[in-house]
């Protein structure tokens, strides 16, 4: 006889166990009085670790102010000039991104800005069932092909060994503009942007691939005197995109970018966004962080997952209406697919 036990899903699933943080009354009332917040916004905060009334206040108040040094960040020197001499001088630039949504907005964010600053700039985004995750020896090989002199890798790359290395025989540099944990070793790049390094003083670690590649555009304007990337509505709607879709931690500056750049999505400067807001019935209210979590991050990222992720990113820079509309009904298409096909899965699971 097996001793075996089956547990209905949905009986786990309906029991969550809760843990009650105890805050002190006293902090509460402390902490109310210093920030002007409602005893029980300030309660909930509390139990989340934010005691202390100035880190409420960021954190209930995000603001431009709140934004760290570009310059902070290991590398970002060595980047920003490198860059700016490519832009200079004419150098053909290759912008490789990977195939999710934080992927395919850092891609358009730095493909689109360093255009408009003059810059020679070609794009490439992998095959997920070709080249698999990060960077491949096809997107050297594409690099040679176009001429580049200069590879940013923008939410992949920091695990590139070989392939950087091989760039660097093709007298090609690299620049590394990611943020998930390195190894131990980092690749042989001109310059390694990831504020996960452990030399990396950087104050925040936790900005999404988009978001790094914001910040180097920063520092890009600043040695180069371009205009400000913070001002325009059409960098800090990309940064909010990737930053909610990627899921990393709405804290410090990524409440700054996530705030700034839903009023630019919410504006609908993007013909893109427009076109896919639109097939996804969002037609007038503001955009907030749950409709790009749960309604335009998964339509972008049905691209990458099913067929190529090249069609997002199209989306994303395209000027032309007609196309921005068939590009949103082939996503909006892509996403019920990806949906029957995950119910299916689950079914099977469950059986």
């Amino acid at each position: 006889m097996s001793n075996t036990h089956h547990y209905p899903i949905n009986d786990a699933i309906a029991k969550p166990i809760w843990h009650i943080t105890n805050v002190s009354d006293d902090d509460v009332a402390r902490v109310s009085s210093a920030t002007n917040l409602p005893p029980l916004v300030v309660r909930v905060l509390c139990a989340r670790g934010m005691s202390d009334a100035h880190q409420i206040d960021r954190f209930m108040r995000p603001s431009s102010a709140h934004l760290h040094d570009p310059f902070s960040m290991a590398d970002m020197d060595t980047a920003a000039k490198r860059i700016v001499r490519a832009l200079r001088t004419r150098e053909c630039i290759l912008v490789h991104g990977d195939f999710d949504v934080d992927g395919v907005c850092g891609t358009a964010l730095l493909a689109t800005k360093l255009s408009q600053w003059g810059g020679r700039v070609f794009w490439f985004i992998p095959d997920r069932f070709v080249d698999g995750y990060g960077v491949s020896m096809r997107a050297i090989n594409a690099a040679t092909n176009v001429g580049a002199k200069l590879i940013l890798t923008v939410d992949c790359g920091i695990s590139a060994m070989e392939e950087i290395a091989t760039a660097r025989k093709h007298n090609m540099d690299v620049i590394v503009i990611d943020h998930h944990e390195p190894s131990s070793k980092l690749p042989p790049a001109h310059a390694v942007l990831d504020p996960k390094r452990c030399d990396c003083g950087y104050p925040f670690k936790e900005l999404s691939g988009t978001g790094v590649a914001l910040k180097l555009l920063c520092a890009v304007a600043t040695h180069g005197g371009y205009d400000d990337p913070l001002e325009d509505p059409m960098c800090l709607d990309l940064t909010a995109l990737a930053t909610v879709a990627d899921v990393v931690p709405l804290l410090d500056e990524n409440r700054v970018l996530v705030k700034f750049g839903l009023e630019a999505l919410s504006a609908r400067h993007r013909i893109g966004v427009r076109a896919l807001t639109h097939c996804a019935g969002l037609r007038r209210s503001d955009i907030t962080s749950t409709h790009v979590a749960f309604i335009l991050g998964p339509r972008l990222n049905a691209a990458g997952r099913l067929e190529h992720a090249r069609t997002a990113l199209r989306l994303l820079l395209t000027q032309d209406e007609m196309e921005a509309m068939e590009l949103a009904r082939h996503l909006n298409t892509l996403n019920r697919d990806r949906q029957a096909e995950e119910e299916r899965t689950f079914q099977q699971a469950i059986e």
